[in-house]
């Protein structure tokens, strides 16, 4: 941004940086950018918390064009609440990008272990439901009788 029409241009940022050897265009600004990348980091040490929310709020904002209202309180598979704030991953399509929601990290492992694929979770499914109707043939013994029939 150059400076309006008929004001100054300043020479050295309130630091005595020369402005135009730090910045392009540096206007009427106080701070050349060799002021301003300081003065951000010395925020963001100070800052820890408001830093990981504002690159959060942006990362939701830029790569899956949605904001933080936009994000549920609930996994949106079993239903568990966010124990707080970052207790939950942004599930998406790892094809095309696009966002599907907010889920728990049980949740979000699940569906990354059986390979985003449906087939794969209906095969899970059908096996959880034959081994429930069934239960194993040969059950396990208690601790005691183990120990009953050692030498």
């Amino acid at each position: 941004m150059s400076a309006p029409i008929g004001s100054p241009r300043k020479e050295f940022c309130k630091n005595g940086h020369n402005m135009s050897e730090t910045r392009r265009n540096a206007g009427t600004n106080s701070f050349c950018g060799k002021c301003q990348v300081s003065s951000h980091k010395n925020w963001a040490l100070d800052n820890p918390e408001r830093l990981k929310a504002s690159q959060r709020s942006s990362k939701l904002r830029v790569r899956f064009g949605i904001n933080e209202e936009s994000v549920g309180k609930l996994c949106e598979i079993c239903g568990t609440l966010f124990p707080r704030a970052r207790g939950f991953h942004l599930d998406h399509d790892h094809s095309t990008g696009k966002f599907r929601g907010t889920l728990c990290q049980g949740c979000n492992t699940g569906i990354g272990q059986l390979q985003e694929s449906k087939e794969i979770l209906l095969s899970a499914i059908a096996y959880l439901d034959l081994h429930k109707s069934n239960p194993p043939v040969r059950q396990l013994q208690s601790e005691a009788e183990l120990h009953q029939s050692c030498p």
